[in-house]
């Protein structure tokens, strides 16, 4: 699960707190995970502790190009993402544009 904290950090570039809070947050993240709703998240501290034993050592990038090497045997492309804010604005309309039944522009 540790490693797989990992690839979700370099995906979306994701802090170690930030790793944390978007695991919590996120019920796809949570199944990437194989967590259920109401178990334990590994916090920040426990997700830096795992990296800095994998950086000391030198396992990281052997890691990753391991998986990157598995990804694409499998016939996948490993790309980052983005996180998007889905927050909904409110916006004036602009007057006489849209009126009601007048059909689509």
């Amino acid at each position: 699960m540790m490693f797989k904290i990992m690839v979700l950090q370099e995906l979306y570039g994701l802090s170690d707190d930030h790793a944390e809070f978007q695991i919590q947050d996120r019920q796809s993240f949570m199944l990437f995970l194989g967590l259920g709703l109401g178990e334990r998240v590994p916090d920040a501290k426990t997700i830096w502790l795992f990296r800095e034993h994998l950086t000391q050592a030198g396992a990281v990038d052997n890691l990753f190009a391991r998986f990157d090497k598995h990804l694409g045997k499998a016939g996948y492309l490993a790309m980052g993402g983005q996180i998007v804010d889905p927050t909904i604005v409110a916006a004036r309309r602009a007057p006489g544009k849209f009126e009601a039944g007048a059909g689509p522009i």
